[in-house]
């Protein structure tokens, strides 16, 4: 997996919010921008009002982080942040991977 591919920019980020698109999913909302210089940066955003607590946003934001690195190739050239949406207590790990794996899919047809 390459160097910074789970991060993000301050700039990146404000980007893809900004003119991303959008893939809902069950447990995730995907927001991406294909990237011109062809690299890859794939991050998560657990939202505050779903999580009340800061040790349950990272307690989400880890799951999902594993299984993103439990992807054997990304996608060259996307950039884009995965919101969650439930309760880690109701998602495994193995959920998040399938739901991401789903999502990236979706972006390969597209």
């Amino acid at each position: 997996m390459p160097q910074g591919f789970l991060s993000v920019s301050r700039d990146l980020f404000e980007e893809i919010i900004k003119k991303g698109r959008t893939i809902p999913s069950g447990i995730l909302n995907f927001r991406y921008i294909f990237s011109v210089s062809g690299r890859s940066h794939l991050t998560t955003t657990p939202l505050s009002k779903v999580f009340r607590t800061k040790v349950a946003r990272n307690k989400a934001k880890r799951r999902v982080l594993a299984a993103l690195r439990g992807i054997a190739t990304p996608l060259p050239g996307v950039c884009g942040i995965f919101f969650i949406k439930k309760t880690p207590n109701e998602v495994s790990k193995d959920e998040f991977a399938h739901e991401i794996e789903m999502i990236l899919k979706k972006i390969i047809i597209r």
